[in-house]
């Protein structure tokens, strides 16, 4: 790959060792300069390999063009939190027959020799389709280990009521009298079984995602507002400290939504009675807003915490554990994280974190 004379003076300040000299070493696959709006300015011959594409065809074509819509969107979140002029991404980009290939790909920006303004930027990428499909292989391996465990869960979690629904349906035939009581705890049963059921499905077919902007507050705000009645009754007050700046998140927020009504009701129960919870919404930095749910209650001693997330691992009287797990993995499909802290009888806080974007 070749650089007009114009090209090597616009780009003679980086020395012989810099990243810029790597990526454009002839034994790396493919090389590319490209403008900073993403148009490409130059591409090796050997693009047309990989992709299909030559390089009449790539340029003056913006590189966005081609990347997976799904990943082109986590690209930019990963471009915007870019703190060195040098960073590895991942992502698919379509073959010119219309299919996607993984590729691996150094970006470089290059800055002016006398200003330092950033005035292009250069690129390697290269296959990575086989490691990918590799670790896809491992992943379903661990898959099949995680549904072994829950086989195992769901049979002794859904053969407790199911005992005690086969028992009361036996007293019944043998007694002509309705007894309400029976009916009462045969009806608590089968919503337990519901439950369960309702929730494994999520886990293991979850709907397809809605990624839309939502501001945060208002998430908040209206989980809250429907659980205020149940804290009410519970003479549970539930304080809010959002932040005032309006902070929005790329997220689905149904299943956002659902995590905080979890977390929020998982809190009120943590209380018997006359407790707090403070809701407090905040920038940690320009990329990552924060949600923290703080309670008074009971508490969760330490060396349960790790257990918290963990299929039908529950602290409470009344759970089975999947609601928290359901929780783990929707913030990690928004490329979030959940922290818990506790200390017995002095209460929780769960922090959530997600990716923030500037209106």
């Amino acid at each position: 790959m070749s650089f007009t004379t114009d090209d090597q003076e616009r780009t003679k300040s980086v020395s012989e060792n810099t990243p810029h000299d790597l990526v454009l070493d002839q034994n790396i696959d493919v090389k590319c300069r490209f403008s900073l709006e993403g148009t490409y300015l130059q591409v090796s011959p050997n693009c047309e390999y990989l992709l299909g594409y030559t390089e009449q065809e790539l340029i003056d074509q913006n590189y966005q063009d081609f990347i997976h819509p799904v990943d082109l969107k986590k690209l930019h979140m990963q471009l915007e939190k870019m703190n060195d002029s040098i960073e590895t991404f991942s992502f698919r980009i379509q073959h010119k027959d219309g299919h996607y290939i993984w590729m691996e790909t150094t970006v470089a920006f290059i800055p002016h020799p006398e200003t330092k303004q950033y005035v292009e930027a250069v690129a390697v990428a290269r296959d990575i389709s086989h490691r990918k499909k590799t670790e896809q292989h491992m992943m379903e391996s661990e898959k099949l280990s995680v549904t072994g465990q829950l086989a195992a869960g769901i049979a002794h979690e859904i053969r407790n009521p199911l005992t005690s629904l086969k028992g009361f349906l036996q007293l019944l035939k043998m007694d002509n009298d309705h007894r309400d009581d029976f009916f009462n705890i045969m009806e608590s049963e089968l919503t337990k079984i519901e439950t369960i059921s309702n929730e494994l499905m999520v886990l293991a077919k979850p709907k397809q995602t809605d990624f839309k902007f939502h501001r945060l507050q208002s998430l908040l705000e209206h989980v809250i507002m429907l659980l205020d009645s149940e804290a009410f009754r519970h003479s549970i007050q539930i304080e809010q400290e959002l932040t005032e700046e309006s902070l929005y998140v790329y997220c689905d927020d149904t299943k956002c939504k659902q995590v905080f009504l979890n977390i929020l009701k998982n809190a009120i129960e943590a209380i018997e009675q006359d407790g707090k919870i403070n809701v407090k919404v905040f920038k940690e930095d320009e990329h990552t807003a924060v949600i923290e749910v703080k309670d008074n209650g009971c508490g969760i001693p330490k060396h349960l915490l790790k257990k918290l997330g963990s299929p039908f691992f529950t602290t409470k009287k009344t759970g089975n554990g999947l609601g928290l797990m359901v929780c783990y993995k929707i913030i990690e499909q928004q490329n979030g994280s959940i922290s818990i802290e506790s200390e017995p009888n002095e209460g929780s806080t769960f922090t959530i974190r997600l990716p923030l974007y500037m209106a």
